[in-house]
């Protein structure tokens, strides 16, 4: 709200371009993560109460499993998570600094160790991830095939990542928050040319 007080609410938009709240606003952080559905129309959601996250899946048909759960190294700082673009029930996660796969077996590899500080949007492709690093003031690609971590926009101050796409014809879109709690989106071309909308 602009002074340091932070409010929550769950939103849905149906097929006729309506909003409807689920959750009406609360005050407070909420401490589950993300709804993300793959292609299958698999949802993916994790809860972190206590900061001991677990990763939640529903089928179309409507079961509900827990894929993954706080092992005391891993999933335990849950920040954002995306489905992947080419692979069924697989996700992306950040937890914490590091960047992690989890496959349709719950079993979590870790793509990279250490990709940043306060990491936010998640955009898979086929061989890798962007990530906007916030803390960073940029957006970095991480390399699915040996974690490698490139940078590859910056935000200019007083501004910073929290989102991130790449569009099929290889401009990156770029979701930015400045420290007056001020927002904007930023086309970056393929050549470094950048637009702000």
């Amino acid at each position: 709200e602009g002074d340091d007080r932070y409010r929550h609410r769950i939103w849905r938009r149906g097929p006729d371009g309506r909003l409807t709240d689920i959750q009406p606003w609360r005050a407070g952080f909420w401490r589950e993560y993300g709804f993300v559905r793959d292609r299958a129309g698999t949802m993916f959601w994790a809860q972190c109460p206590a900061r001991h996250c677990s990763i939640h899946r529903r089928t179309a048909s409507g079961s509900t499993t827990i894929v993954a759960a706080d092992t005391g190294q891993f999933m335990h700082q849950i920040q954002w998570l995306t489905a992947s673009a080419t692979e069924a029930d697989v996700l992306y996660v950040v937890d914490g600094s590091a960047l992690r796969r989890l496959d349709a077996a719950g079993r979590v590899t870790t793509v990279a160790p250490n990709v940043g500080t306060q990491l936010m949007g998640l955009w898979p492709t086929a061989d890798a991830v962007y990530v906007a690093a916030y803390g960073a003031n940029a957006v970095v690609r991480v390399r699915l095939a040996d974690g490698r971590v490139t940078t590859v926009a910056t935000s200019p101050a007083p501004w910073a990542p929290s989102g991130v796409l790449v569009a099929p014809d290889g401009h990156l879109w770029v979701l930015e928050y400045s420290t007056a709690n001020s927002a904007r989106v930023r086309r970056i071309a393929p050549d470094g040319t950048a637009r702000v909308f």
